[in-house]
């Protein structure tokens, strides 16, 4: 089963000639998990799965997923010889390309310990985004059911729809006079603005040689659940607090002065607005398409940054800044630039945004799986292409991760760890007064 990659899936496969194009995800496992019983359950969500059996082949030109059925998982195994084993594993995963001519496009480490393990999965941004906790939910249930001497079967379901068609009718044309005209002004009104940057020590550090370095912070359950309950009284979401902890945190670090602004990079999903909407389907659809600007002081209030974050994005999603213009700018931007270098150089000077925010939300999935225990799940991506901080938060079983990313040498990590560690502080504050 073979098919050409769509618009967002050919993005990742160009930046992954030339940097680490990853999206690593951890799974801490409570039980005892033989390699043989998980190296199984890999084939099997293979076969679940047909995105986890593909390499890329451009060879005539046109780039398309070929499907290889025999494309048994890479698995390192290491010994879990203290809590944070895991940590060290996948900071070198975060900055190790996955070769796109290479079937799977991911591989594993497994941190095995004799009741609790690591399950680190370094995926090619092309093939997942949120949708690796789908494969984790399908991983461990066929873990769970081999540990009780089932013997799992699955049906191969195709590869998953091309996101192109499932883009709105109305935005897949390029030709409508009223929204360039309706882009344009609003890029010349933001032009006009004098937006800010954070500290950079080398700013001009070949995007080939950066390192994608975290930082990871969480609530607790109950601090998770007081935030969504005060987020509520104040007539906002989860999203709409911490990006404006994340801006007012940002501030303190560069001090704007009157007139300037932040800009806040907002990278959506577009599982829930295609037509039809994608389901379980494991693919990659997200896209950084809504650029916010934001005018912030010592004196700004939290609570109405937040509401007003929360207003900005749900009217720049009406009004279809998720298609147009960020998908159809990236389209004819893979277009223009024809040549690797000419890609690389383009997207290496960065764009006028300080941070990146993501929220990939709730994961829906099980805790127990048959003598296995998911006790957490979290992710984030290589960021070697972004002079920002970003940050990508998840939440499971209650408990809210904050993942904040930074390239460095281009950023250095006391600049990231203070915006973090003030962040953390003021979502803190916020929860504790109501």
């Amino acid at each position: 089963m073979d098919r050409s990659l769509g618009t967002i899936e050919r993005h990742w496969w160009r930046l992954g000639l030339s940097v680490a194009a990853n999206s690593i995800w951890i799974a801490n496992v409570d039980g005892p998990l033989p390699e043989d019983i998980l190296r199984q359950a890999l084939a099997i969500t293979q076969r679940a799965h047909p995105l986890l059996s593909v390499r890329i082949d451009s060879t005539q030109g046109e780039p398309k997923f070929v499907t290889d059925p025999h494309a048994d998982a890479p698995v390192r195994v290491i010994h879990r010889t203290y809590e944070d084993t895991w940590i060290p594993e996948a900071h070198a995963e975060l900055n190790k390309p996955v070769p796109p001519d290479k079937a799977p496009l991911f591989r594993v480490v497994f941190v095995k310990g004799d009741s609790r393990s690591d399950i680190i999965i370094n995926f090619h941004h092309v093939i997942v985004d949120g949708s690796g906790a789908l494969v984790f939910r399908d991983l461990l249930s066929f873990c769970g059911q081999l540990l009780q001497g089932a013997h799992p079967t699955v049906q191969n379901p195709g590869l998953p729809p091309l996101i192109d068609h499932r883009i709105p009718k109305q935005y897949r044309g390029m030709i409508n006079t009223r929204r360039i005209v309706d882009f344009l002004k609003k890029r010349i009104t933001k032009r006009t603005r004098i937006l800010r940057q954070l500290p950079q020590k080398e700013p001009d550090y070949p995007l080939e040689k950066r390192i994608t370095r975290f930082i990871l912070h969480s609530l607790s359950r109950e601090e998770t659940q007081r935030l969504l309950e005060v987020c509520r009284n104040h007539k906002t979401t989860f999203y709409g607090a911490t990006a404006a902890a994340f801006l007012l945190a940002a501030n303190r670090q560069v001090q704007l002065r009157e007139g300037e602004h932040l800009a806040l990079s907002n990278a959506i999903s577009l599982r829930s607005y295609l037509e039809p909407p994608l389901g379980d389907e494991i693919c990659c659809c997200a896209v950084g398409g809504i650029l916010t600007s934001h005018s912030v002081a010592g004196t700004t209030d939290f609570w109405d940054l937040a509401v007003s974050i929360r207003a900005d994005l749900r009217d720049a999603i009406d009004r279809g800044e998720l298609f147009y213009p960020g998908f159809l700018l990236r389209r004819i931007f893979l277009r223009l630039a024809r040549s690797q270098e000419r890609f690389i150089r383009t997207l290496s000077k960065g764009t006028k945004s300080a941070l990146m925010y993501s929220s990939i939300g709730v994961f829906r999935i099980p805790t127990e799986y048959g003598g296995l225990r998911l006790r957490s799940l979290i992710t984030f991506p290589s960021l070697h292409v972004c002079k920002v901080i970003g940050l990508l938060t998840t939440t499971f079983d209650g408990v809210a991760h904050f993942d904040f990313l930074y390239p460095d040498p281009v950023i250095e990590r006391s600049v990231a760890e203070y915006v973090a560690d003030n962040a953390m502080a003021i979502l803190r504050e916020k929860i504790s007064r109501g």
